[in-house]
């Protein structure tokens, strides 16, 4: 986890960054029965995010919850700002090996 945003940890804070597109990650969940289930979820990223005391927080970062974003019509180079908690996630790729370089 990125130093800066590891320091607030399962905090609820206000963000603001630059909007670069729209992208998918394979996420895996566990259900009922214990298996393991690889999801689709479509994700954000920002560019140069900031906390509201302009503290500058990383460099990039990916963002759930897209439909935010979309509602807005938010372009390339828009500058946003959202409020999240800050969580921690399991880096890596989580889709067959065949559809890793799909386009």
């Amino acid at each position: 986890m990125r130093d800066k945003l590891k320091k607030h940890l399962n905090e609820d804070m206000s963000f603001y960054g630059k909007f670069k597109n729209y992208g998918l990650r394979n996420i895996q969940m566990e259900t009922k029965r214990r298996n393991l289930k690889v999801t689709k979820v479509e994700r954000v990223l920002l560019h140069d995010l900031y906390d509201f005391e302009g503290n500058f927080m990383c460099d990039h970062i990916w963002v759930s919850n897209s439909s935010l974003f979309k509602n807005q019509n938010v372009k390339d180079g828009d500058i946003v700002q959202f409020k999240a908690v800050v969580d921690s996630y399991i880096k890596g790729y989580f889709g067959k090996k065949d559809d890793k370089n799909t386009a």
